[in-house]
């Protein structure tokens, strides 16, 4: 079970949006020097906070944070939007201290200088090298020098060049043809609620059941391996690392019935809700489902259901990895439940 085999096409998530804030480094203001962020500050300040930061916000906030694209960034600003990336970004140049800008704009530049050249080029390793980060083409490597050369990164993915909103279009066509595709197995009593979503994994393997935006909370003791369970949140750990999954989402207003034919896993945890919404998430962000916690905050139960999906590989790309329902009840907080290990 289990499989890695494709990469969602682009999207901005609230959870990159808050990676690449918290990642920001501070540029001074006058003397145009790149500080690591937590360390010493343009001004003599400790931790990088202040003036310093606050400018570096500013200037960087439309890419690092608001997502801006390569299609969307004017000529005179490519230099400032590679800075920003690179800057943000560990490993250009090799995070050691204080580094002037000028000294990371010409290193972009000599990256793009051999880029052209196979990988196992002496003059691609020396430059690839002085990254920190081995002999490669690091995704977030190639998300900074877009702007400094962005037809020679164009050859490792066109579509760095393309604007935002198009890929996102696609990346909403695609979501709805693999959930075209997922299966319709409940044969238990209708729900208050039903929908079927491709969540897709990411990195993490993962999805999440809760609150929208909420605290975690406490962790709740849990076995199986299928769920970490927390006080507000159940953390479902997918078959599949970056693939689409089938998720059904169904809420009752009582205990249904268990129906465990066809499920190779079946595990059950409770859940308070504090808001008005309980929804699943992927790891890597993207549509929830619909609302399980339409009834309101109190304590619910979450029953997770897992099977694996035939691995049609990379030749069928619109075929979800494997397939869960999430069936949500009212019920006690305390203690799991594992119906079918």
């Amino acid at each position: 079970m289990g499989r890695a085999r494709r990469f969602q096409i682009w999207a901005v998530t609230a959870a990159a949006v808050l990676a690449a804030a918290a990642a920001l480094f501070a540029v001074a203001g006058t003397g145009g020097t790149v500080v690591v962020f937590g360390g010493a500050s343009g001004d003599g300040s400790e931790g990088g906070h202040g003036r310093e930061e606050a400018e570096r916000l500013e200037v960087c906030s439309p890419w690092v944070v608001s997502g801006r694209r390569f299609a969307e960034t004017r000529f005179a600003d490519r230099e400032r939007a590679f800075l920003c990336h690179a800057t943000a970004e560990p490993g250009i140049p090799p995070l050691f201290g204080t580094v002037r800008e000028d000294e990371v704009l010409a290193h972009g530049k000599r990256l793009c200088g051999v880029m052209h050249l196979r990988t196992e080029d002496p003059r691609v390793k020396a430059e690839l090298d002085r990254t920190g980060n081995g002999p490669y083409w690091r995704t977030g490597m190639l998300d900074a020098l877009v702007y400094l050369c962005p037809d020679l990164v164009a050859r490792h993915g066109p579509d760095r060049l393309r604007p935002g909103t198009e890929l996102l279009r696609e990346e909403k066509e695609h979501r709805g043809r693999v959930a075209a595709r997922c299966p319709d197995r409940w044969r238990g009593p209708r729900p208050r609620s039903r929908i079927t979503v491709a969540a897709f994994t990411g990195e993490g393997g993962e999805f999440t059941v809760g609150d929208v935006g909420g605290e975690w909370g406490r962790e709740i003791p849990s076995v199986g391996g299928l769920i970490e369970a927390y006080e507000h949140v159940v953390r479902v750990r997918a078959y599949d690392q970056n693939d689409y999954v089938c998720v059904t989402t169904m809420d009752f207003a009582e205990t249904p019935p268990l129906l465990p034919r066809g499920w190779s896993r079946i595990v059950e945890a409770g859940l308070r809700s504090t808001g008005d919404r309980i929804e699943v998430v992927g790891s890597e962000g993207g549509p929830g489902t619909a609302n399980l916690g339409a009834a309101g905050p109190g304590d619910y139960r979450i029953r997770i259901y897992a099977r694996d999906l035939p691995d049609r590989g990379l030749e069928d790309l619109e075929s979800p990895g494997s397939e869960y329902l999430v069936l949500a009840f009212p019920g006690r907080l305390n203690g799991t439940v594992i119906h079918r290990p």
